[in-house]
């Protein structure tokens, strides 16, 4: 599951004929859903396939970090996994076969209070993280142009009739290879700070989450199987190159894809998933497991 922010209102799930719409709808909220069908699915029909099946719901905040809930489970099984897949919801179709890395920081300001009407004065959070999201945004991360720095979120004040003295930047850097992706991380550490001190406002910097570009080799069998499912069942297969938490699994030697199960939209103020292509990629997952398991 994806870290969702959970509020009673935001979360309600509203049906209509072609869609579901709430916050969390379009992520892995849809996975973990999916899991429990599947589950309910084999032990009804009383399907079995030739390797253990091991179903396993985890959260991903903090992915790649030591400590966080994933890496735990996986320094402490004594089971081989011969392939994995990680369900995800609204990428139904997506081909991950050499998917970058990522690094996740999330950067939170706090500035000098004042008054909103006092003029001069110190720096607000807006204007502080903003400078830092340009200057990011300018430099030229390496020659061949395999480094994206993305502006993921930005939220700062309070609200009408107070001073933004508080904030947050969210960034993620996309790299090819593990060494440029902490060269670049380094870089934005030390950007950051640098504006910072210049404007006497305090800073921190926290990870949050890490995921390694994927393995292609290791990958190569599972792209082709996927392929044909998809190719069996209708779907149009696209290929994608950004991050896949499944290359967690690659890392420790598992060929790993993530699927996606649906088609839909995240967004800052709605999310839904289409629910007509779910069973599409209920299918999908059945005959990659009779493929693989």
């Amino acid at each position: 599951m994806e870290n969702e922010d959970y509020s009673p209102l935001d979360s309600l799930v509203r049906l209509s004929s072609e869609r579901a719409i709430g916050r969390g709808m379009a992520g892995s909220s849809l996975g973990v859903a999916a899991l429990l069908v599947l589950a309910e699915y084999l032990q009804a029909s009383g399907t079995t396939f030739q390797r253990d099946l091991t179903l396993l719901f985890t959260c991903l905040k903090g992915a790649g970090v030591a400590g966080c809930a994933l890496e735990r489970f996986l320094d402490r099984r004594t089971e081989e996994w011969s392939a994995a897949f990680q369900l995800t919801g609204t990428s139904l179709g997506a081909v991950a076969s050499d998917p970058l890395g990522t690094c996740r920081l999330a950067i939170s300001v706090r500035t000098r209070d004042r008054e909103v009407l006092a003029g001069g004065g110190a720096d607000s959070a807006v204007s502080l993280l903003s400078g830092i999201a340009h200057q990011l945004g300018g430099i030229r991360w390496d020659a061949a142009d395999n480094t994206f720095l993305n502006v993921a979120r930005l939220e700062a004040g309070a609200g009408y009739g107070q001073f933004a003295s508080e904030g947050r930047l969210e960034l993620e850097i996309f790299a090819r290879d593990t060494a440029r992706l902490e060269t670049s991380r380094d870089a934005v550490l030390a950007t950051t700070r640098k504006i910072a001190e210049k404007t006497g406002a305090s800073i921190r910097i926290d990870t949050a989450g890490v995921l390694p570009a994927g393995d292609a080799e290791l990958r190569r069998p599972l792209v082709e199987a996927l392929r044909r499912v998809h190719a069996r069942l209708g779907i149009r297969s696209r290929q994608v190159s950004g991050p896949d938490p499944a290359a967690l699994l690659n890392a420790r030697g598992i060929p790993a894809l993530s699927l996606g199960l649906t088609t839909g939209a995240r967004g800052y103020l709605e999310e839904h998933v289409d629910l007509a292509p779910l069973e599409a990629g209920f299918q999908q997952v059945l005959l990659l497991l009779e493929a693989v398991a």
